[in-house]
Order: structure tokens, then C-alpha cells, then sequence
């Protein structure tokens, strides 16, 4: 079945649960389409971490080829600012390419201009003063990260994957990692390089990050 165009998934259980033994807990969303192409749509959830992720296997059940496309994106509105204290902090979007670590893109920029870059590896996220969602691609090829304008107020921006052919009676899957979680520079670097960057210290970045690491190794002893 469609909705709008969208496909519904089906799921075994209207509830999941983390045994006290275990690391993580998959979730399967299944899909079978009008050409007898089943879709899995698979969750990892990971204990005491903020990262899921995420996988779609493809089984092609059908007598033809089929091409199919990864595409991850965030969509927020940009009607809203915020600020804390005196000092704005910055509420819009990043990525990261392989010529460029870390790139703001704020959501007057998206409003002007799409934004359209090819680069192998990459992230693109939505940064809101503690927090932090991103997607992280899994292929380390040709991705292409764009940015879109929506309903006069929302600003999106995503990350398309290669597109990737699944022949007759085979399977093929292609996966992204999603972030949605607090600002935590030492879990964000092991997602992603240049995610951490995401924690802009701004113009006192010579004072906090000495300040953050010290405060680190304290928690460390006093827990």
C-alpha cells in the first residue's frame, strides 16, 4: 500500500526491547512492492548510545533489474531563532566533503541557493545549540550532499549515495548512519571525521577547548 506515494512498512512487533545482555536491538520494517521487490528496512539501536543505524536491503524477487538510490536527509523549520544569554548561537546546517571538513550552511543560505557537491565519504547535519542530528553515509564513493527550500519556511538538506543496480533473483543493501543526540565531540569523532567540529567553539575556542579537556580529565577521577 501508498500513502501519497510513500510506501508502508509492515513490522513484526508494535514494541521492542534491549535484553539485559545485549549490546543492540534490530529492528525490521518490511515493504514488498507492485514488482514483487521486497524492502528491509533495518534499525540498529545501540545501548547508551545516540547512533542508529541504518540499512536498506534490497531482495529483487522480480524478472527485471532495478536501480535504486540511498538518500538520507533532515528537514527543520527556519522560522525560529534562538540565542542564549547575550550570545546567538548558530541554528542551521552543516557537511563535511572531502576537500572541506566542516562547512556551515545556514538556512538563509538555503532559502538563496541550492546547494549541490559531489564528494566521496561526506555528513550532512542540522546543528541546534547542545544538539546535533547528522547522517553518515556508509559508501565511501561518489556522494552527492544538497540543500532545499521548502513550503516558504523549511530548510533540508541531505545526502544522496550512488544509485546501485539489483539484478534479477539477487540482494543488494546500502546503509547510513544516523546521529540524533547531544553535542559529545569524543562520540561524534568516532562516527565520522570532522563531525566533532559540529561543537563550534566559536571565537573562544583558545579558552574552551583547554577548558572542556580539563573538565574531561576531572570527570574522570570524581565520576
Amino acid at each position: 500500500a501508498n500513502v501519497k506515494g510513500r510506501p508502508v512498512y509492515q513490522v513484526s512487533n508494535d514494541s521492542f526491547s534491549l535484553a539485559d545482555d545485549e549490546s543492540n536491538v534490530v529492528v525490521d520494517l518490511l515493504y514488498v512492492d507492485s514488482n514483487n521487490i521486497t524492502f528491509t528496512k533495518r534499525f540498529t539501536l545501540y545501548r547508551g548510545e545516540y547512533k542508529i543505524d541504518v540499512e536498506y536491503i534490497i531482495d529483487n524477487n522480480s524478472a527485471n533489474a532495478a536501480s535504486v538510490q540511498l538518500y538520507s536527509q533532515l528537514k527543520q523549520t527556519s522560522s525560529t531563532t534562538e540565542s542564549g544569554g547575550m550570545v546567538m548561537t548558530y541554528r542551521g546546517t552543516a557537511y563535511s566533503t572531502d576537500q572541506t571538513r566542516y562547512e556551515k550552511y545556514d538556512f538563509d543560505d538555503i532559502e538563496e541557493n541550492d546547494l549541490k557537491v559531489t564528494t566521496s565519504n561526506g555528513w550532512v547535519a542540522m546543528l541546534q545549540h547542545y544538539f546535533v542530528t547528522a547522517w553518515v553515509p556508509a559508501s565511501p564513493e561518489s556522494n552527492t550532499i544538497y540543500t532545499r527550500y521548502i513550503n516558504n519556511s523549511d530548510a533540508v538538506i541531505g545526502v544522496k549515495s550512488p544509485a546501485i543496480i539489483v539484478q534479477p533473483n539477487t540482494s543488494e543493501s546500502q546503509k547510513a548512519t544516523l546521529y540524533v543526540g547531544p553535542k559529545n565531540q569524543d562520540e561524534l569523532e568516532k562516527i565520522a571525521d570532522g563531525l566533532d567540529l559540529t561543537v563550534d567553539y566559536g571565537i573562544l575556542f583558545f579558552i574552551s577547548q583547554p577548558l572542556f579537556w580539563l573538565l574531561v580529565k576531572i570527570q574522570s577521577f570524581v565520576h
